[in-house]
């Protein structure tokens, strides 16, 4: 009996501590890419549909210079339309936690696109030096939006884009950028770091883009994530949402933040094909 017990003991053990070196070492490193069709009511139906590559929370430590190349390679391989994140570029607030913006900024501005890069900040952003950031991200040709409405061209059509500061530690404008908008009969995108603001967005924006929340980081089967740091706990924690006329994609993100650790939640850049959605024809 005795040895029955300490068999199972120590392959307890043994699987537990497969399950930590996994997420420490193994699933923070694995890159997946995920194709999400989202259909727009307002998305004009003579248009192919829009590629949009869509990062968030990279939390780029120093020793993630690799993982970072791999995800500009990755993003190209997309050949995207347009590129759109949410920020939390760096990792915490000091330059012992994080790459350097500037070496950050160089490599995301390898980045190729039809119609640019745009960008809000994160929390972790304004918390290390926002200025700096979007400094460096700008002088590499991404666009960093805080409370701005700005209206794309896409294929002579409007696009509407509204970036707003991080909901959780700055003053927004949301309801002053959405009277930006100066039409009706054109989609309009919503960044926001975080899913917070999600509950407050007029219905004449279409789409909400957010991350923050890693999808909780480590998420246990049958129960899902530990901790999301969110007001409305796991209820935006990841994926998409419809709430009304709105729908909101709340990105995994790619890297780790308080603890070096994802389990059962790989690293993602999402891939979202905007079309039209045909009922509204």
């Amino acid at each position: 009996m005795k040895t029955l017990f300490g068999r199972i003991s120590l392959f307890i053990f043994l699987a537990a501590a497969a399950l930590i070196l996994w997420g420490i070492f193994a699933e923070p490193n694995i890159l997946v890419v995920k194709n999400i069709d989202i259909a727009l009511k307002k998305w004009h139906s003579e248009h192919n549909s829009l590629k949009i590559v869509f990062l968030g929370d990279l939390h780029t430590k120093p020793i993630d210079l690799d993982r970072l190349k791999r995800v500009v390679s990755t993003v190209n391989e997309q050949e995207p339309d347009i590129v759109l994140s949410i920020g939390d570029y760096v990792n915490g607030n000091s330059y012992k936690e994080t790459l350097y913006p500037r070496v950050i900024a160089e490599e995301l501005g390898n980045i190729k696109s039809k119609y640019g890069f745009y960008t809000v900040l994160g929390n972790h952003d304004y918390d290390y030096n926002s200025r700096r950031i979007r400094k460096e991200l700008e002088k590499n040709g991404i666009k960093v939006l805080e409370n701005d409405t700005i209206p794309l061209d896409i294929e002579g059509k409007r696009l509407w884009l509204i970036g707003i500061k991080d909901f959780s530690v700055c003053h927004t404008h949301l309801d002053y950028n959405t009277e930006q908008v100066s039409d009706e009969e054109n989609p309009v995108i919503l960044l926001s770091h975080t899913p917070d603001v999600f509950p407050e967005v007029d219905e004449r924006i279409e789409l909400t883009l957010a991350g923050h929340t890693h999808g909780g980081q480590v998420v246990i089967p049958f129960y899902g994530p530990i901790y999301v740091p969110s007001k409305y706990g796991k209820k935006y924690s990841k994926g998409y949402f419809e709430e009304k006329n709105k729908k909101m994609f709340v990105t995994g993100g790619i890297g780790t933040s308080v603890f070096p650790v994802r389990f059962n939640n790989f690293p993602e850049i999402i891939i979202l094909n905007i079309k039209s959605d045909k009922k509204s024809e």
